[in-house]
């Protein structure tokens, strides 16, 4: 009898271990086979004017029928493409209908209609960002199983990849481990941002009337590093405040592939960025950026009236006002400008002409970013200043509202 006891109790062990194994190996299969989820990217993000052109991650692995959604939390604009081996898309190129003239790709500027990815066809979520108008977020679902290159048209350099698995697959991305790596990259872009701004060191030229040119520079753009994929750029004028003398000449100077304008507006609000025309026939409308934007602006010499503009200052391919903008100032005030582009950024600067104490340029937000010393208009334009890519998004309802 014991010994039948012992043999029961062995076996009752034996089907106690039994159903663990089970019960385990389902549980991998569960795990293996479980359902489709969403994962977040971030697309691009910033803080204090310093603007990570980067995919937070950039490089991420998810399984047939996972999603991905990537999301824009910051003011600078993006787009996340996958091109699916077909061609380059340029942000803005010559009018098919009148190449004497620029508009935004509606290839780059628009979504594109599908949800899902197989890696046949290109994907795009069009322009992402935070003003009124602006998607901030596109989701993705992705079918087969491959290796997917994406990137941003906007800014060169700003690309990643995404490993889709056959199920039952392996090891993924978790959101835990995309978040961490967002943050990562967040803390060393503001890092690379900042010491690129504490980097610039404007000159000054005095010239043989007497007179001097003040130096006005825009950091210049930074690399991340550390595997990281992207760039950095801070969306500063330095100095942010200059006080020279009358007659004196200010040159800005922006050596970087990120366009930045150098405009006064004497008062009024900043011009709209887009114009958008709607053609006879259905179909989205074409954006034609605002010439006076785009190009050069006004007399090369300034008394706090009328209107001046740099143009798009910068080496791409899209810049059209060279890498230096010059100014003559004749008669003292105070004038505020701003960076069209980069102004829900930030990016704003003041000319002090012929005040007490002309000397050498001070750094500081000119009374622009914080204080009661900004004027209302300055206000008015950061806050609620139209960028491109609103009035190319809300171009875009206005056409679907058409539609409907």
């Amino acid at each position: 009898m014991p010994n039948l006891l012992r043999s029961r109790r062995i076996v009752a062990v034996v089907i106690a271990l039994a159903s663990v194994a089970v019960l385990g190996a389902a549980g991998a299969l569960v795990t293996s086979a479980k359902a489709a989820y969403t994962l977040t990217v971030i697309v691009g993000n910033g803080k204090g004017g310093i603007a990570a052109q980067a995919f937070m991650p950039a490089d991420v692995t998810i399984a047939e029928g996972d999603s991905i959604k990537f999301v824009n939390p910051y003011e600078q604009i993006h787009t996340t493409t996958f091109l699916a081996g077909g061609p380059e898309q340029l942000f803005m190129i010559p009018d098919p209908a009148n190449p004497s003239r620029i508009i935004l790709n509606p290839a780059t500027a628009f979504p594109t209609a599908a949800t899902e990815f197989d890696g046949s066809a290109y994907a795009n979520s069009g322009v992402m960002g935070q003003s009124p108008g602006q998607s901030k977020s596109w989701t993705l679902t992705f079918t087969e199983a491959g290796v997917y290159e994406f990137l941003c048209v906007i800014h060169p350099g700003m690309e990643g990849t995404v490993t889709v698995k056959n199920r039952p697959y392996g090891a993924v991305t978790t959101q835990a481990q995309a978040d961490a790596t967002a943050a990562q990259t967040l803390a060393a872009a503001v890092a690379a941002g900042e010491a690129a701004a504490a980097a610039a060191k404007p000159t000054t030229t005095k010239s043989s009337d007497g007179t001097t040119t003040w130096q006005v520079l825009m950091p210049t753009t930074a690399e991340l590093k550390d595997g990281m994929k992207g760039t950095v750029d801070a969306m500063r004028f330095v100095p942010a405040k200059v006080k020279i003398g009358v007659g004196d000449t200010v040159s800005w100077v922006d050596p970087n592939v990120e366009p930045h304008t150098i405009t006064f507006t004497s008062g009024a609000a900043a011009p709209e960025f887009v114009l958008p025309e709607f053609g006879a026939a259905p179909g989205p409308p074409t954006l034609v950026p605002n010439v006076q934007v785009l190009f050069p602006q006004g007399a090369a010499t300034y008394d706090g009236t009328g209107y001046r503009n740099s143009g798009f200052l910068g080496i791409g391919v899209e810049q059209h006002g060279g890498t230096t903008y010059s100014l003559k100032f004749t008669k003292a005030g105070v004038y505020a400008y701003i960076c069209v582009i980069h102004a829900d950024q930030g990016m704003s600067g003041v000319v002090e002409v012929g005040g007490v104490g002309v000397g050498a340029p001070t750094t500081g937000d000119g009374g622009l970013l914080g204080g009661r010393s900004a004027p209302p208009w300055q206000w008015l334009v950061l806050g609620t200043g139209v960028s491109l890519a609103a009035l190319a998004i809300g171009a875009a309802r206005v056409w679907a509202s058409r539609r409907a």
